[in-house]
């Protein structure tokens, strides 16, 4: 079967699942949480090791549908997922080899950056009725005022455009506002605003962002003007979990490629049987 069959065939299928309603791909999804070190996000089948201490699904409620990754936080500072590791993270230190909500390493990886509020994470968010599992929505890390982290995401593909969603939650009964705001920056930038507090499914969604030439795209948030906390020293904000999506789905590019192809040799063929007649 020659190469122009073959992608005919796959591309005639592609069109006929799309009709039927089946063709989507499954997206290409990275999940990070950003919370309590005691409280990690896992998948059925994840393990990883905390300062000693082993979390599976036989320690904390697990997501059954997705793989996750982790960077925890504890009162001295982040924790490395799967590892012992309780150094305070710096810029140059990271969390490697990002997994996709499948399990397929990617070679993605984010280093923390910037100040955090003394390495304190926020164990008071919601734990039902949020977009991901409990585990995720009920705890974050956080900042203030005088705070402004720095989260730097590389190994990205320069070729492809990313949509980032952003989820936080603080308490169900606060009288104040906290706001921040989450710029993402690299060959595009863009902004998104999340009001943590009393939060349950609320998430910033900022879309179409393009990594440097470098595939690194930053992350940088900073208490929003809207932000009415005053609790000392004032302005807090949280960054309970992040999710990445690839757009389009590297897996996808082959067969729009593949159809286009397959177009070109249709419209080619009509052409010349048009000139025969």
């Amino acid at each position: 079967m020659n190469m122009l069959s073959c992608c005919k065939r796959v591309s005639l299928m592609w069109v006929a699942l799309g009709i039927l309603g089946l063709g989507k791909l499954p997206a290409q999804v990275l999940l990070i949480h950003f919370g309590q070190s005691t409280t990690p996000a896992l998948g059925s089948s994840q393990s990883i090791v905390e300062a000693g201490v082993t979390y599976s699904s036989s320690n904390v409620t697990t997501d059954p549908s997705n793989y996750w990754n982790n960077v925890l936080a504890t009162g001295q500072g982040f924790l490395a997922a799967g590892t012992t590791n309780t150094t305070q993270f710096t810029s140059t230190e990271t969390v490697s080899n990002l997994v996709t909500t499948t399990g397929t390493a990617t070679g993605v990886n984010i280093a923390m950056g910037g100040s955090y509020y003394s390495g304190h994470f926020n164990a008071s968010g919601v734990t039902s009725g949020g977009p991901y599992i409990g585990n995720a929505t009920s705890s974050s890390i956080v900042g203030d005022v005088n705070d402004t982290p720095v989260i730097t995401i590389s190994g990205l593909n320069p070729s492809l455009t990313y949509n980032f969603t952003v989820y936080a939650s603080r308490g169900l009964s606060l009288s104040d506002v906290r706001t921040a705001d989450y710029a993402f920056v690299g060959a595009t930038s863009g902004t998104g605003v999340l009001d943590a507090a009393n939060n349950t499914s609320n998430t910033a969604l900022v879309s179409g962002i393009a990594p440097n030439a470098s595939g690194v795209i930053t992350l940088t948030i900073t208490p929003d003007a809207t932000n009415t906390n005053a609790t000392s020293p004032g302005k807090l904000f949280y960054l309970g979990d992040l999710q990445i999506q690839a757009v389009p789905e590297p897996a996808s590019v082959g067969l729009v490629a593949c159809g286009g192809l397959v177009l070109l040799g249709v419209v080619m063929r009509r052409k010349i049987m048009a000139v025969r007649s």
